[in-house]
């Protein structure tokens, strides 16, 4: 971070009841907040880079912990769809309360889920961009995981619970994810990042059904893909973006892999802050 941002942008962490919170805060008045949802076994503190550079935009930059997570309360890698959602609505709750402005999401991978089915439970959100939108509840996920929902699984479920745990470095290839070895070696070393999830907890997050289905939806969504994405590729994300209802845009990154905020950090801000414009010219 160099030292002209350290200068222009504000940085806090406190707590919305247990769910721990990050802000970032440029000096000049913000035209709109990105509340950022993180990805499988991470938390909100390892996006500052893009915070930094998106401030300078004019916008306020929220991220949190999802519960089970870095700071926030909670079991450590036990954590439920629902109590996710409630814990996003807190804090958009609380940037509304703070500040008063229209509210985006800006969900990384795992935390796709998460914003899809909470950007209708709530007025305050006015969209959503979903980036590397690993969502299991749509093709083709969904039928990859339909045997989750077979009688077996679900007796193992049963009785089992979240005693079985689900290793996440052996379940997801990091090093292959970000294309970097050095980053996955660094995410590795964090001490708040998540490495096991509880069985039952992740069974019911591959196959939760949302109160909303989101063919439903109406609010403006952007859905963004790197073009060498080895995890969910722009032709299975396009499945995605084709099964959203209401207004979906789709862009695809240029030599981009799964973590377009960490690896292109300036072109995505770009991209980010030219589609909140836009939505918010669209609602005068």
């Amino acid at each position: 971070m160099d030292n002209e941002t350290e200068l222009t942008m504000q940085r806090s962490e406190f707590k919305v009841g247990d769910v721990h919170v990050y802000r970032y805060e440029a000096e000049q008045d913000a035209q709109y907040v990105l509340l950022i949802i993180h990805g499988m076994g991470g938390h909100g503190g390892i996006y500052e880079d893009f915070c930094a550079e998106h401030v300078e935009k004019g916008a306020d930059l929220w991220t949190f912990d999802l519960p089970g997570h870095g700071l926030s309360g909670g079991v450590r890698g036990d954590w439920s769809v629902d109590d996710a959602i409630a814990a996003t609505l807190s804090v958009v709750e609380e940037i509304d309360r703070q500040c008063g402005k229209p509210i985006f999401l800006l969900a990384s991978s795992m935390g796709s889920s998460i914003g899809m089915y909470t950007l209708n439970e709530t007025i305050l959100l006015r969209g959503a961009v979903f980036m590397g939108a690993a969502i299991p509840y749509f093709s083709p996920l969904r039928e990859a995981y339909d045997f989750l929902r077979t009688e077996p699984i679900q007796k193992l479920v049963e009785g089992f619970g979240n005693s079985l745990r689900l290793d996440l470095d052996r379940y997801l290839n990091f090093e292959l994810v970000y294309g970097d070895s050095e980053v996955a070696a660094e995410k590795k070393n964090d001490p708040l990042n998540t490495w096991s999830y509880g069985f039952e907890d992740y069974v019911k997050f591959l196959t939760y059904e949302p109160r909303k289905p989101p063919a439903e939806n109406e609010k403006p969504v952007l859905v963004a893909v790197g073009e060498n994405d080895p995890l969910f590729p722009p032709e299975a994300t396009k499945q995605v973006v084709d099964a959203i209802g209401g207004p979906t845009q789709f862009y695809i990154q240029p030599e981009g892999k799964h973590q377009l905020m960490l690896f292109h950090t300036s072109d995505f801000s770009k991209l980010v802050h030219g589609w909140a414009l836009e939505q918010l010219e669209d609602r005068g």
